[in-house]
């Protein structure tokens, strides 16, 4: 007899919170559980008392049990939990393991007492009330509700009956409801969900093999097949996301598309992990043999951070095949070997002001020309005055007339000539000298596939780039993933307008953030209260549904009287989170908008209470310790508590020429930059986040973002 065997998500992370000791015996049990579940070895104990019969526990050592879904008759084994033997035994005490009958999930959920007493007024009627009022019965069962939490369902009324009821849900099921909430129709809610509107044909609800094998199962349950590596997921249990997927990210991960696809989502919702899974599939199932994939984001930090996690989820003959690198340092590779003799112009400030002092001719300061060259010289790839004079200024606030561009433009003329008598070349022309190399060289640079993260930093020239070493469309050429609500470097780009078609069905938004709680998530978002964001290409993002499925306490906002008391205040809450709450330290990651301010303003702090912390840069971390680092760094990291220190007036915005530059234009991008940054950063915060100024708070986090 074939017999299968399966593990939770909720095992794993039950695992990941016993000590090490148990641990160690539990590895022993999975891996026997792995082997043959029926054998002689493991001990199957009826649970009495238990709502679900089919539920077992096994002696794990002498104080610990592991809860396994055990059929009296069948060949389906599923590891469900591990715990302690008395919270293990709690554990299950009201759990039912079950295959929904709507959906073919299968579905662990509780059914201990969560109906809520009715509202008074919900009394007056017999028709449907609460906050799911306009569903019916059925449609909730449709939604993925079993039938014996509906009532539940209808006892809600407020945010707060919600939160209570959505843990003793179905995950799917909680994530249906809460896009419903959030102003999805049902059927928008059930197919972002499922990734897919559920399946009308009768469903076989005691095949628990079939329904492993779903995708809607999949985001919960992994069936113990050869191609799954246990042991390291019970190295890295906390890193579910190389083993467990929602359907959507599944579907956009393994799919064979037509051409080029965007994925949209804002902070936590796995787009990253999906583009990774996307490389690795390419390279596994999509393409040749010899097909390779370049995987590219914006800065070397997250190019590395990238590779690190790669190197998790592929072979090492997969990894063989997957280039990682940022966008900049692979077009300086190309230009080199192509005979760019000139090195990148990293501050060009000195060369603008020599241009101005000779041939600037009017009252405009030095952040007007620094923005003009870039938002309409560079950004269209002007060459000579007159190309320039006929050009459309978009983005601009100045007005500027055909005699004023005549005024202007020999500067311009100037300062390229400066960048050129001093071998230097700014990135927008180095990105296009390496698109005409892989142009003239395209069997020698081309790729397969290219995937590309963090996507709405790309300027028009890397993306032009990136589509000539796609090459011409076809299946599986390019794969970008992005939020414009994250733009922290560039300036909004069309896509279409750099030959990447991604209109219609090859777009895609993740609206579910699985990182933060719901409290953290708004806080993070009200700060961009008011602004308006692009979809990467020529229409606007639609923050429609974008929701968390997590709880958890408000974020935490202190205001001290100056900097000694806000170090004092810092090195005292670490010490209460690593000594009293047992917080790894490593857990924790330490934040400011400077270098300077962490060197100079909050590092001694740490040093004068004992304190060990590492700053994070370019490699991995070497240290279990505190981690320090700037709201830049933290880009596409995650830590279970953050802690955003010296967000002041006089760091929050950082002061800078663009913020007092005459253009409104100019002005209003670098503010929304500092807005943007800072979501970003608290964004990176999974369970908590605590946010510390000295002096005035900064005016970015107002009434609006007050937890």
């Amino acid at each position: 007899m074939n017999v299968t065997t399966a593990i939770s998500n909720d095992f794993l992370e039950a695992f990941s919170r016993i000590p090490r000791k148990a641990q160690k015996r539990v590895r022993e049990f999975t891996s026997k559980f792995r082997e043959d579940p029926m054998s002689s070895g493991i001990n199957y104990e009826r649970l009495s008392g238990k709502i679900d019969s089919r539920l077992r526990s096994v002696r794990v050592g002498i104080d610990y049990r592991a809860i396994v879904l055990a059929p009296e008759q069948g060949d389906v084994y599923v590891l469900l939990w591990v715990d302690h033997h008395d919270e293990a035994y709690r554990w299950a005490e009201n759990r039912r393991v079950e295959v929904h009958p709507a959906t073919g999930a299968l579905q662990i959920f509780q059914t201990e007492s969560v109906i809520h007493e009715p509202q008074p007024e919900a009394t007056a009627s017999a028709s449907p009330s609460g906050r799911f009022r306009d569903l019916t019965d059925e449609q909730l069962f449709s939604a993925g509700i079993p039938r014996v939490l509906v009532p539940a369902v209808r006892h809600v009324y407020t945010d707060a009956d919600f939160e209570a009821l959505a843990p003793h849900l179905p995950a799917e099921a909680a994530e249906v409801l809460t896009g419903v909430a959030a102003g999805m129709t049902l059927d928008e809610a059930i197919a972002d969900a499922l990734a897919q509107l559920p399946a009308r044909k009768e469903i076989d609800t005691s095949d628990v093999a079939a329904a492993l094998e779903r995708v809607e199962s999949t985001r919960r349950f992994r069936v113990l097949d050869d191609d799954f590596d246990l042991e390291a997921a019970l190295d890295h249990p906390l890193e579910s996301w190389r083993v467990f997927l929602h359907p959507t990210q599944r579907r956009l991960a393994e799919k064979t598309t037509r051409g080029p696809t965007r994925v949209l989502g804002a902070a936590g919702t796995g787009k990253t992990v999906v583009a990774m899974h996307r490389a690795v599939n390419l390279v596994r199932n999509l393409l040749g043999e010899d097909g390779r994939v370049l995987f590219t984001t914006f800065t070397v930090n997250l190019a590395a951070d990238i590779a690190h996690q790669l190197a998790k989820l592929a072979t090492q003959e997969e990894l063989t095949r997957i280039e990682v690198v940022s966008i900049d340092r692979l077009a300086s590779r190309i230009a080199r070997d192509a005979g760019l003799d000139a090195k990148p112009a990293l501050d060009t400030s000195k060369l603008w002001r020599e241009a101005i002092d000779v041939y600037g001719d009017g009252p405009w300061g030095l952040e007007l020309y620094r923005a003009e060259w870039a938002d309409v010289v560079q950004a269209q790839d002007l060459r000579d005055e007159r190309a320039y004079l006929r050009a459309k200024r978009f983005g601009r606030g100045t007005r500027l007339t055909r005699v004023e561009r005549k005024a202007i433009w020999p500067v311009f003329e100037r300062y390229r000539e400066l960048l050129d008598e001093q071998a230097l070349v700014e990135m927008a022309d180095l990105l296009r000298y390496a698109k005409r190399a892989v142009e003239a060289e395209p069997e020698k640079w081309r790729y397969a596939a290219v995937v590309v993260d963090e996507a709405q930093d790309m300027s028009a020239p890397a993306l032009e780039l990136l589509r000539a070493l796609a090459g011409p469309e076809h299946e599986n050429d390019l794969f970008l993933v992005g939020d414009a609500h994250q733009r922290i470097y560039g300036r909004p780009v069309s896509l279409l307008s750099c030959g990447i078609n991604v209109r219609g069905r090859r777009s895609q938004r993740l609206r579910i953030n699985y990182r933060t709680t719901d409290t953290i998530r708004r806080y993070a978002m009200a700060v961009l209260e008011g602004e308006a964001f692009d979809d990467l290409d020529e229409g606007e993002d639609d923050a429609r549904g974008y929701v968390s499925l997590r709880s958890g306490p408000a974020p935490e906002v202190k205001v001290l009287d100056d900097l000694a008391s806000e170090r004092a205040f810092l090195a005292s809450t670490l010490q209460q989170l690593i000594e009293r709450e047992r917080v790894p330290p490593s857990h924790i990651c330490v934040t400011a908008r400077t270098h300077e301010q962490l060197d100079a303003g909050y590092a001694p702090a740490l040093d004068a209470a004992g304190l060990a912390y590492e700053k994070l840069g370019k490699g991995e971390p070497r240290t279990e310790h505190v981690r320090l680092a700037t709201l830049h760094r933290i880009k596409g990291l995650e830590f279970p508590v953050v802690i955003i220190v010296g967000a002041d007036r006089a760091h929050l915005p950082l002061p800078s020429p663009e913020l007092n530059a005459d253009d409104p234009v100019v002005r209003a991008h670098a503010l929304k930059r500092e807005r943007c940054l800072f979501y970003v950063a608290a964004s990176r915060a999974r369970d908590r986040l605590l946010v510390t100024a000295n002096g005035r708070l900064s005016a970015l986090l107002d009434a609006r973002t007050e937890p």
